[in-house]
Order: structure tokens, then sequence, then C-alpha cells
């Protein structure tokens, strides 16, 4: 899968989440920091220690298979393996959490 394909779920994702009345803001605005790429910005998010907001707040709307790490395991190939691990530990972990 291409660099341009994750940008088009990540904007189908960003769509899917307006329309559920929630701007995941601070995505966006290093998403465009980044000049348009998300991959560092996800990889940073997905590696980072912190559950994110955006994660808690995606899984509570039905939206989980429309995160920055279900991103990652659908493209693995354009990311770290740690990156994919953790993305896994967090999809088929903390998404089964209450």
């Amino acid at each position: 899968m291409s660099k341009k394909q994750l940008e088009v779920f990540i904007d189908e994702s960003l769509s899917r989440a307006k329309l559920k009345k929630y701007t995941p803001h601070i995505f966006i605005r290093n998403r465009a920091e980044n000049h348009g790429s998300s991959i560092e910005v996800i990889e940073r998010l997905v590696k980072s220690g912190d559950i994110q907001t955006g994660f808690k707040k995606m899984k509570q709307l039905g939206l989980i298979d429309w995160t920055v790490e279900a991103a990652v395991l659908k493209f693995p190939d354009l990311f770290t393996d740690d990156a994919r691990k953790c993305a896994d530990f967090r999809i088929n972990v903390l998404a089964n959490i209450n």
C-alpha cells in the first residue's frame, strides 16, 4: 500500500469522526505541521506511552477501525516494527478493555 492510500484512509477517518461531531485538532495540527504527511505523526502517536485521547474518543464513537493504530495495521510496510507492535497492542488489547 502506498503513502497516498494512507493519506486517503486518514482523510476518510477524519471525515467519519467529523460526522460524529469529533474533530481531532491536535492530530490535524501535527499533520499540517508535517506538510500533510501522516506517517511521522502516526508513528510518534502510537509509540507514545500515553494512550491518546483520540484513540479513546474514536473507540467511544465506534470508529476503532479508523484510528491511527488501525492505519498502522492496514499499511504495515509504511511503519516501523515498533509502531506495528504498539498499534497491535492498542487495537487488540486496549480496545477490548471497557
